[in-house]
């Protein structure tokens, strides 16, 4: 399968906290033969350099700041060829167009609750959300292991994900506006 990781800081093996938990986590599942692809910040010399996950990685983005997008032409394409979107966020914001970006190109998503804030998804219709890495890592293997429910939580993705088309957003506008209307 494969599986495409956004972690606010760059996976480091040196670094307690988030990022060795998702360096190991990284780690395990390419161990169990899943292709990993990393879109990950890389605001220090040590995060440009390090290479420590490129033997568990298919692929490597680095980006030095996450609301620039990948140096990759089109990203969109490390969303079509991945199986589960995983956005184990602890720290910060600016992911929500991300997340909502993988929703629309069909991505069952794992996320913790600061990574979905304001999209509001229902747990286990719309997608994942744990903030316990036990439980995260095994919604991540449940998705990973059971293809029906991976259509069923991406289609059911897809369709919040389009409630924030901007069509639908200037429909709501437009709609909030009319009893302000002059006559």
């Amino acid at each position: 399968m494969n599986i495409l990781f956004l972690p606010k800081l760059f996976p480091r093996a040196d670094i307690i906290g988030g990022p060795i938990l998702i360096y190991h986590r990284i780690k395990n599942l390419s161990s169990m033969g899943h292709k990993i692809t990393l879109i990950a910040p890389a605001y220090t010399d040590e995060d440009r350099n390090d290479t420590t996950l490129e033997s568990f990685c298919e692929k490597i983005i680095r980006v030095d700041s996450v609301r620039e997008g990948g140096d990759n032409e089109n990203v969109r394409r490390c969303y079509w060829n991945s199986d589960v979107f995983v956005a184990p966020i602890e720290l910060g914001t600016g992911f929500r167009g991300k997340l909502l970006e993988a929703m629309a190109c069909g991505l069952p998503v794992v996320a913790t609750r600061r990574a979905t804030f304001g999209i509001n998804p229902e747990h286990g219709v719309d997608m994942f959300v744990a903030d316990d890495y036990g439980a995260f890592s095994e919604y991540v293997i449940m998705l990973l292991k059971d293809v029906e429910l991976r259509k069923k939580i991406s289609n059911n993705a897809l369709a919040l994900a389009m409630k924030f088309d901007h069509k639908h957003a200037a429909e709501k506008l437009e709609q909030s506006l009319i009893p302000l209307k002059p006559e």
